[in-house]
């Protein structure tokens, strides 16, 4: 009787750890959320479904400035439960106007590990 009892608690336990991983592999964030949670969090426009080209404000020791950035560098890291994504834009009237971030995606949500904005001469 108490192999039996075992047996269930065992089979509940491997249940409830198969559900819960399902879960996170169901929830785990792609490029697309990003480019969604990107356009939202930081208001801007994106000129393609990639963000390769985007139209955003900058803020740097007290200057802001609207401009275009596009895509200089990116670095994308799916993980078996997360997303890990880098970006770095360069103006395209300016090259000195940057825009860099550094996320990781995880159960649909994105945190910020590293962000910087620089405008040029």
């Amino acid at each position: 009787m108490e192999v039996i009892l075992i047996k269930k608690t065992i089979i509940k336990i491997l249940f409830v750890l198969i559900l819960l991983v399902t879960s996170i592999l169901i929830n785990k964030p792609d490029e697309q959320d990003f480019v969604n949670w990107f356009e939202n969090e930081y208001d801007i426009t994106c000129f393609d479904t990639e963000c390769a080209k985007i139209e955003m404000e900058l803020n740097d020791k007290g200057e802001s400035k609207t401009t275009i950035l596009g895509r200089a560098e990116s670095n994308y890291s799916p993980g078996l439960f997360n997303l890990k994504l880098q970006r770095l834009y360069r103006g395209l009237d300016n090259k000195g106007d940057m825009f860099s971030i550094e996320v990781i995606g995880f159960f649909g949500n994105f945190k910020v590990i590293e962000q910087w904005e620089r405008i040029g001469e």
